[in-house]
């Protein structure tokens, strides 16, 4: 079952994102912390592609165009999807030099290894089958689109910027304007206790001059033309494009698929990729999904087992609680393999509901059709079941017209 679920500024394309900011006085002024990105982790190459961001431009200037006018050129060339991809779901991201190196590809199939891999490279675990940074990215942007969104998505704003980038404050202030503390306009203070590579108690601040909800990042006067937002890449902080220069090394990108995580259950992907059928274990599935960007839904695929299903009799007659494993996996038409899940669980740990539990896993996907292949396994009977389908993921425009 698929079903939708609740959720003007133009992003730079260039390297270096600079925010718009409002100039206010100090009742309500932003501390903004700058730190250099620490160098990317080494990879296993076929092919590298180095780029010298941050010294020089992604282009040279040839038969008189200059090297904007080339970057420009090759950004309107990519085709729709991935120019979405750069413009939005990796703008506050992504290096300048990961940047250059994904305008110099010259195929779409390149384009989609060097996706996975920019994923890959930012993952805690690698070798996972589910990608924890990712998902938490896509996350944010999601919860920015469904909290700060006003004539613009919540993604684009300052503070759908900052909650993206750093994740929810510890804590929020809100200041009603003309408050005996003197604020003149309505202000949003967010505090965060630590942030990795920036240090402690760090101060965001937001002020709405309009009244009508769009709060702006504050600077004061004397620091509006220092601070500049640049992408924080794999570190955890600001830089300026000089720091980045001097910290960024060549990236490195595979000319063939990345490697991907092992599935640990074997027997159960192997009937997946073969598609056998069973029947011997009930249970079914559904989907729902939230807009995230042009480029990217994300997905909530939700595993649903009966609750007959989840007891079974003891050697002494007593009941007890069955052991599951599942195991997911999406493919595109084409047959590219997009995601891949499985996970261990029991009765217990499942999420009662009514006369049946579920367990979820959620993925950003890009729209579009893609077959799907469940299998579950009672770990104790050995008994199994499988489902194979077809979902249609929503574009961002689709679930903006069903809200």
């Amino acid at each position: 079952m698929k079903r939708p679920i609740d959720g003007l500024r133009t992003a730079t394309l260039f390297c270096g994102l600079a925010l718009p900011f409002v100039v206010q006085d100090d009742n309500c002024a932003a501390r903004v912390i700058r730190t250099a990105d620490p160098p990317m982790r080494a990879t296993q190459t076929i092919q590298t592609i180095s780029t010298d961001a941050g010294k020089k431009p992604c282009f040279d200037e040839e038969d008189g165009e200059t090297s904007g006018a080339r970057e420009a050129a090759a950004v309107a060339k990519l085709s729709e999807h991935y120019r979405y991809w750069l413009a939005e779901d990796a703008v506050y991201i992504i290096t300048p030099e990961e940047r250059c190196a994904y305008l110099q590809l010259s195929s779409d199939d390149e384009r989609e290894q060097f996706i996975n891999q920019f994923w890959i490279r930012r993952a805690r675990d690698p070798e996972s089958l589910l990608n924890d940074f990712e998902e938490e990215h896509y996350r944010r942007i999601v919860y920015a689109n469904e909290n700060f969104v006003m004539q613009t998505a919540g993604w684009m704003t300052d503070r759908g910027h900052i909650y993206i980038e750093y994740g929810p404050p510890d804590k929020i202030e809100l200041h009603a304007s003309g408050e005996p503390t003197g604020f003149e306009y309505p202000c949003e203070v967010w505090r965060y206790r630590y942030l990795e590579g920036i240090g402690q108690n760090v101060e965001m601040q937001f002020v709405d001059t309009t009244g009508l909800g769009g709060y702006r990042l504050t600077v004061r006067p004397a620091d509006k033309d220092q601070i500049v937002f640049v992408p924080r890449g794999l570190g955890s902080g600001f830089a300026t494009a000089e720091e980045q220069a001097e910290s960024q090394p060549s990236i490195e990108i595979y000319v063939r698929p990345s490697p991907q995580g092992i599935p640990q259950y074997k027997d159960l992907e192997a009937m997946a990729v073969s598609r056998i059928v069973r029947g011997e274990l009930s249970f079914r599935h559904e989907s729902e999904y939230k807009k995230a960007t042009h480029a990217t839904t994300m997905a909530r695929l939700v595993v649903i087992i009966p609750s007959d299903e989840l007891q079974s009799a003891g050697t002494d007659g007593e009941s007890i609680t069955s052991e599951f494993q599942v195991f997911g996996r999406l493919t595109k038409p084409s047959g590219w393999v997009v995601s891949t899940f499985e996970f261990p669980t029991t009765g217990e740990a499942l999420r009662t509901v009514a006369a049946y539990t579920s367990r979820e896993v959620t993925l950003p996907l890009e729209p579009g059709v893609y077959q799907l292949a469940l299998v579950v396994k009672d770990v104790g009977s050995g008994l199994t079941g499988t489902e194979y389908t077809s979902v249609e993921v929503p574009t961002f425009e689709e679930l903006t017209v069903n809200q």
